[in-house]
This record gives C-alpha cells, sequence and structure tokens, in this order.
C-alpha cells in the first residue's frame, strides 16, 4: 500500500513538472528567453513614458530614447553597478541635454534624486554608450550601390 501511494506521489510531480513546462491557456507570460526580453523592453519604455514630464522631455527626445533602448542589447554593459532605471534615467538626461543644449543640473530634479543618479555614474553611462555606437558603427558609412554587391566608402 506504502509503494502505491509512493508511486502515485511521484506520478503526480511528474504530471505537474510536464504541465508546467509549457505556456498554459490565460498564462500572461511565457518562460522563454524572447518573451522576457520583450517584457524588460516595454518596462523599460513605460519607465520612460511615466517619468517623461519630470525632465520636461519632448514627444521627439522620448523617440530618442526609446530607439537607444532598443539598439543596446544589454543595459549592463553600461554599468554593471546600477539599476535599470538608472541607466535609462541617465540616457534620458543625455537626450535631454542635447535637445535642449544646455547641460542639466543634477540637483533641480526630484526623479534624479530619487533614483540617486550620480554625475559620474552619468558620466560613465553616457561614455560607455559611446564607446558602443562607434564599436558598432564605423568611423566611415558603407553605401551599397543599387543592383551590385560592392560597397563605396563616403567620407
Amino acid at each position: 500500500m506504502s509503494e502505491m501511494t509512493l508511486k502515485q506521489k511521484e506520478n503526480q510531480l511528474l504530471g505537474l513538472m510536464n504541465k508546467y513546462k509549457h505556456k498554459q491557456p490565460g498564462e500572461l507570460y511565457s518562460c522563454d528567453e524572447l518573451s522576457m526580453k520583450k517584457y524588460r523592453l516595454r518596462e523599460k519604455i513605460q519607465f520612460v513614458q511615466r517619468n517623461k514630464k519630470d525632465l520636461n522631455l519632448s514627444d521627439n527626445d522620448v523617440e530618442r530614447v526609446i530607439y537607444i533602448l532598443k539598439s543596446v542589447k544589454d543595459l549592463r554593459l553600461l554599468y554593471r553597478r546600477c539599476k535599470w532605471e538608472t541607466i535609462v534615467l541617465a540616457i534620458m538626461v543625455a537626450v535631454k541635454e542635447e535637445s535642449t543644449g544646455t547641460l542639466v543640473t543634477f540637483r533641480d530634479y526630484k526623479i534624479i534624486k530619487q533614483y540617486k543618479l550620480k554625475e559620474r555614474t552619468y558620466a560613465t553611462v553616457i561614455s560607455r554608450l559611446w564607446k558602443l555606437e562607434r564599436k558598432n558603427k564605423p568611423i566611415s558609412e558603407i553605401d551599397y550601390l543599387k543592383g551590385s554587391g560592392n560597397p563605396t566608402m563616403t567620407w
């Protein structure tokens, strides 16, 4: 009788393991890597949308931040010891400085204090972002001629 119950328990556990190995009907998020990357990107975009008013970002600035977030595969490359919110905020500040042409005073913004963005962290994130961009794009652009596979260099 005790062998029977152990076997039944083992079968129940195996059944549950097989059940949760695959996505079930009504399950919001599956555990595969692609859907988690999409979820995390949506989370970062929502963070930008929620906090754009705190930095007075225009819609064009928000689109530029989202473009940068989509182009960077892993934010940990920019600064490993920071939370992703702080890194995204640093990118938002950089886009704001570029669009307005003036430097952002860190003590004037409550959101910068809230997420503890320091000037040194900001400088590190932006310099690594610039290095990552330079690494992915060569100094000279390569244009492909229509119909031929021969690249021509433009300076």
